[in-house]
């Protein structure tokens, strides 16, 4: 169990705000100490091409404090995720070092507090994600497309990239119209979203290396209890 109040919320100014979205970007480097924990990311099972590692943990929300939950089948119907809608999916949880760091736990009180409702006796979802790319497979954030997550609320937070250009995160009204807010996110970046009223999608980007590159975000999302699982 983790008191927030014990731990200092990352400083974030906000560079966009609309009653859908806000985009912010954490002005301070507390970010950086947690890179070093996208080094042992297990393969996504889930993808035979093998260029997404994965990880996954959820924490329920209560009285300003967070505790971890068990492990859970993720869920999702096929009308928003063409891809996996309608198939469970298991992922290994964050490592005990990354769910206890102060930098951690201070961005999820930073998502927390500028939720536009309050997450209290709710689930917060931590995905954390690497995409890698090279000369011969590009980058593919989101394979499955323009979807939701079917969750509440959604930020995109992204961590560390290297070697990659192009990706373009993008959120829409629907699937069949044109987005209406997109951009490259830059490293210490944080898009927050309604996940009930838009959809979202991010381009697939290239390496600009003969070495490859990589993309190292979370995703964290508010849900209720029994949201998403299965």
């Amino acid at each position: 169990m983790f008191d927030l109040d014990s731990v200092a919320e990352l400083d974030a100014k906000v560079d966009y705000s609309c009653n859908t979205h806000k985009l912010m970007t954490i002005t301070n480097e507390k970010l950086n100490p947690l890179r070093p924990y996208w080094g042992d990311m297990p393969q996504d099972p889930y993808l035979v091409e093998g260029y997404r590692q994965r990880r996954l943990s959820r924490f329920y929300y209560q009285n300003g404090q967070l505790s971890s939950l068990l492990s859970v089948a993720v869920f999702q119907s096929e009308k928003n995720n063409q891809l996996f809608g309608g198939l469970s999916r298991q992922f290994a949880e964050l490592s005990f070092e990354i769910k206890t760091h102060s930098s951690f736990i201070g961005l999820l009180k930073l998502f927390i507090s500028h939720l536009p409702e309050s997450a209290e006796e709710k689930v917060i979802w931590v995905h954390q994600i690497r995409i890698n790319a090279s000369l011969s497979l590009h980058g593919k954030p989101v394979p499955e497309g323009i979807h939701r997550d079917e969750r509440l609320y959604v930020a995109i937070v992204v961590v560390n990239k290297q070697g990659i250009a192009g990706e373009q995160t993008q959120l829409f009204n629907s699937k069949e119209e044109a987005p209406i807010w997109q951009q490259t996110l830059a490293v210490n970046q944080l898009l927050l979203f309604n996940d009930q009223q838009l959809y979202h999608n991010t381009t697939d980007f290239l390496t600009i290396s003969p070495e490859g590159g990589y993309r190292d975000i979370f995703i964290l999302a508010l849900s209720d209890l029994d949201e998403g699982v299965q």
